[in-house]
């Protein structure tokens, strides 16, 4: 069980509310690192505001601070700080970024809830068998990492009753989703994307006019103008749609080569969501309206298209399930969404300090950031931004 591993298991506990803040001091934490003892490998911790607490470097000291503290509910559910801070400690936040941060972080504790409330309400249980052979499997994961339950419990602040509340809810989950993924629904699936499925080919065309992911409404609403002054130009014979792209498209491929905005056939899964479904939904020969991606806005010209072959679909039976499986999860908690009184509180004003200088003093931690670092506007899918989902299991 890699690092990453361990992350995805922290984050999968909160956001399906397996951990409570009751179970801060009912393990010894025993420390991730030196810095507990005065060791700070990233550096001399910087100075906290006014008013700001002393920055704390064990993931202990940060659940011990102000754990209760309820930043959202869910109905009557609470979610409260310590939920959040062991999410945050596995990952570094871009200075300017802590806001959205907390944002995404915040929907997808409340996503988790939702999801785990419907499994409920359709009635799934998990017995003590069932329990306990999801926290030896567990168990056999982090051996086979090179270290024993005990220090993976002590490093992340666990007890013995957190790991079967974990236990109880991996069972329950698994048990929803194979109840919901039959051979009927997958087909089903196949069918309506078959566009990802068949691999089906589309040639085209854009034109790029680039906006900052935090450009305000007006910004946006501005360069969207500007393509729709552009297409009505094309519309009516003034110009071509490969002059308008050399002439005002900001694709920096394009701006270098003059190549009239073609960007060769591609298939669907190659470019972002939004871009790639506008570009398949076009026939040939046609041009969409204004789309908006992370980038800034977009016209779209359909030039070409090669049909696909149909899946074989015992062979990618579990890729489909792995895709259909994300899809179910998404279209649950949107349903969820709709009938539950959600409120968030905003972003704590010493939430962070002690969660950055933690980071860079040494914790393991992933790259955080809200949009593709990419210069392209039709970045490949795997270097878009996804919305938070409820995670998988372990």
């Amino acid at each position: 069980m890699s690092i990453k591993r361990y992350q995805i298991a922290m984050i999968a506990l909160v956001s399906l509310g397996l951990i409570s803040s009751s179970s801060r001091g009912q393990t010894a934490s025993g420390g991730r690192r030196a810095a507990a003892s005065g060791d700070r490998r990233g550096g001399a911790a910087p100075t906290p505001s006014p008013g700001m607490p002393a920055p704390r470097n064990t993931l202990r000291e940060m659940l011990m601070y102000k754990p209760d503290q309820v930043l959202a509910t869910v109905d009557d559910d609470q979610i409260k700080r310590a939920e959040l801070v062991r999410i945050f400690v596995y990952y570094s936040i871009p200075p300017g970024k802590e806001e959205q941060a907390y944002q995404v972080a915040i929907r997808q504790i409340i996503d988790g809830r939702l999801l785990l409330r419907r499994i409920r309400r359709e009635g799934f249980t998990a017995n003590e068998r069932e329990i306990d052979d999801d926290v030896a499997s567990l168990e056999q994961e982090i051996k086979a990492n090179g270290t024993d339950l005990a220090t993976f419990m002590a490093t992340n602040d666990l007890s013995m009753a957190d790991l079967r509340r974990q236990g109880r809810n991996q069972v329950l989950f698994r048990k929803f989703l194979e109840a919901h993924t039959k051979d009927a629904e997958l087909k089903a699936f196949v069918e309506k994307n078959k566009d990802i499925y068949n691999r089906p080919k589309v040639r085209a065309s854009h034109i790029l006019i680039k906006v900052d992911p935090d450009a305000s409404a007006a910004e946006r609403e501005r360069a969207r103008l500007k393509l729709v002054a552009i297409k009505n130009e094309i519309v009516a014979g003034k110009t071509t749609f490969a002059a308008a792209a050399n002439k005002y498209s900001q694709d920096e491929v394009n701006v270098e080569k003059q190549v009239g905005g073609d960007l060769g056939f591609f298939m669907r899964k190659q470019f972002i969501d939004e871009f790639a479904a506008a570009a398949f939904a076009l026939k040939t020969g046609t041009m969409s309206d204004p789309v908006e991606t992370p980038f800034g806005w977009h016209l779209i010209m359909a030039t070409d298209r090669k049909e696909g072959d149909p899946v074989n679909f015992d062979e990618a039976r579990p890729h489909i399930i792995e895709h259909y499986q994300e899809y179910f999860r998404n279209m649950v908690g949107e349903e969820e969404h709709k009938n539950a009184k959600i409120a968030i509180m905003p972003t704590p004003a010493d939430l962070f300090p002690a969660l950055r200088t933690t980071n860079d003093a040494g914790r393991p931690a992933t790259k955080a950031s809200a949009h593709p670092k990419t210069d392209s506007a039709t970045a490949p899918a795997s270097a878009r931004p996804k919305p938070p989902v409820a995670p998988s299991p372990r």
